[in-house]
C-alpha cells in the first residue's frame, strides 16, 4: 500500500537518490554517464570497426556511442561533456552548429561511414530558425563523406490518434507545433541527404532510462496525472535505442521510415500506479489539461498505441518490452551509483 507523507512524496525519498541530481551529473545540466549499459568492449576491436559519427551525444547519442562496435566520434557544444566523451573512449568534437563558428573536418577515415542525427527542432522561443542547427550538421556530414544516416525523430507526426494504432506505415498528421516541426526535420532531412545516402528515419516515443524517469517527481510529490491519464501511450528504454540502430546500420537494411518502441501501450495511470506501488508513493492528483502549460500539453494529447513491427521483422526486440522490466532496471542503475546512506551499510 503506497505511504502518505506529507506534501505527497514518498516514504522512501530519503533514502533514494533523486533524479535532479542524477541529473546535475549525468543529464542535460552536466557530464554525460554511461548508467552500465553495454561496455565498449576492446579498443583495438573497436578501431577495425566501421565509423560512426553521432551528432548530438546527449541521452540517446551516449548509449548509441556505447554500443556502437567501431570507432566513434560524438558532437556537443560543451567542454566538460567534450572531456566526459573522451574519457569514455568517445571521440568529442565540438561543434557549436548554427552558432556561425567554423566546424570541424574530421578524419578520412571517417568518409564512408555512418551518423545518426539525434538532433530535434530548436525550442527556443525567441529562434528564428528552428531547423538552421540541423541543416549546418547535415551539410557538415555531406562532407566528411557519409554514407548512411539514422536520423531519430518523434511519433509526435502523428498527431492526436485517439487512442488509435500507428505505424511505420500510418500517414504523419501533426496537430501541433511540435509534430509540425518534426515532420518539417524529417522533410528537411530527407531533402538534403537524397542521392547522397542511406537514411533510415526512426520514430521514437517517450524515452526513458536512469536518470530519465518519473521517480523524481514523485518522490517529491510534483508529479499531476492529467485528464486521469486515461490516454494510450509506449515508452522506449534508452538502450533498447541503440540496438535498433545498430540493426537500421546493417548492409541489409535499405533506409525508410521506422517505429521503434516497447511492446505494450498502456494507459499513463498504469505506469504511474505501478511506479507509485514500488517507490512507495501515494498516486498522485488528477488535474485538467487546462492546467498544464501549453507547449507540454502535446506530450498529453497524442495518446496513440505505437507498432514496431515493421523494425522487429528485421530482427529486432526490445530487451526492455514494458516500463514493468524497464523502470525497476533504471531504478536499480541508479541505485548503484547512490553510495548506501548512513545506517545502510
Amino acid at each position: 500500500m503506497p505511504n502518505s507523507t506529507r506534501g505527497g512524496g514518498c516514504a522512501k525519498s530519503d533514502s533514494r537518490r533523486s533524479q535532479s541530481s542524477l541529473m546535475t551529473r549525468g543529464g542535460r545540466g552536466g557530464p554525460l554517464r554511461s548508467w552500465g549499459v553495454a561496455p565498449m568492449g576492446d579498443a583495438a576491436v573497436r578501431e577495425q570497426g566501421r565509423p560512426v559519427v553521432v551528432c548530438g551525444c546527449g541521452y540517446s547519442g551516449r548509449a548509441i556511442a556505447e554500443h556502437w562496435p567501431g570507432p566513434v566520434w560524438g558532437t556537443t557544444r560543451s567542454e566538460e561533456r567534450a572531456a566526459d566523451l573522451e574519457s569514455a573512449g568517445i571521440r568529442a568534437v565540438q561543434a557549436a552548429f548554427a552558432a556561425g563558428e567554423p566546424l570541424p573536418t574530421l578524419p578520412e577515415s571517417v568518409a564512408g561511414g555512418a551518423a545518426v542525427l539525434t538532433m530535434g527542432p530548436d525550442r527556443s522561443p525567441d529562434v528564428r530558425d528552428p531547423h538552421a542547427a540541423l541543416a549546418e550538421a547535415l551539410d557538415w556530414l555531406i562532407r566528411q563523406g557519409i554514407t548512411d544516416v539514422v536520423y531519430l525523430s518523434s511519433t509526435s507526426v502523428y498527431g492526436r490518434s485517439r487512442g488509435g494504432e500507428v505505424t511505420a506505415a500510418t500517414p504523419v498528421n501533426p496537430e501541433d507545433e511540435m509534430g509540425l516541426r518534426r515532420v518539417e526535420a524529417e522533410t528537411l532531412v530527407r531533402d538534403r541527404l537524397q542521392g547522397r545516402s542511406r537514411l533510415s528515419t526512426l520514430r521514437l516515443p517517450g524515452i526513458y532510462g536512469p536518470g530519465r524517469t518519473i521517480r523524481q517527481r514523485l518522490e517529491a510529490g510534483r508529479y499531476r496525472l492529467v485528464e486521469g491519464g486515461t490516454m494510450f501511450s509506449n515508452r522506449i528504454f534508452v538502450d533498447d535505442i541503440a540496438t535498433a540502430v545498430l540493426r537500421l546500420l546493417d548492409e541489409d537494411v535499405r533506409g525508410g521510415i521506422w517505429i521503434a518502441c516497447d511492446d505494450e501501450p498502456f494507459q499513463v495511470r498504469d505506469m504511474v500506479r505501478f511506479a507509485c506501488d514500488h517507490l512507495g508513493c501515494p498516486m498522485p492528483p488528477e488535474v485538467p489539461l487546462s492546467s498544464v502549460p501549453e507547449r507540454i500539453r502535446p506530450f498529453w494529447q497524442g495518446n496513440r498505441r505505437c507498432n514496431a513491427d515493421r523494425l522487429k521483422a528485421l530482427g529486432w526486440a526490445p530487451r526492455w518490452p514494458s516500463y514493468r522490466e524497464g523502470l525497476p532496471e533504471a531504478w536499480r542503475r541508479e541505485d548503484e551509483e547512490q553510495p548506501p546512506a548512513e545506517g545502510e551499510r
